[in-house]
């Protein structure tokens, strides 16, 4: 099934070209961990999923024309 995958600040370097954004195709059913992980992406790397524009946990399942966004941890001072 094809679904979109964004990634934001360091996160890039694990996209095709360190693009933000790219269409991905995955087997159905798959949990967005299996995402992650198909992409190289450590789970504690992923501060924070959306899928769809919510918020989500790494056990859900994705669905045909998901959009993900995997933010990164962000320090300041």
């Amino acid at each position: 099934m094809r679904v979109a995958i964004r990634t934001f600040g360091n996160l890039r370097q694990f996209l095709p070209e360190h693009a933000q954004g790219a269409p991905l195709i995955v087997p159905d059913n798959v949990p967005i961990s299996q995402l992650l992980a198909q992409l190289g992406i450590p789970e504690n790397e992923a501060w924070r999923v959306s899928r769809n524009g919510i918020l989500v946990q790494l056990d859900d399942v994705l669905s045909e024309g998901d959009e993900v966004n995997v933010f990164a941890p962000v320090g300041g001072g």
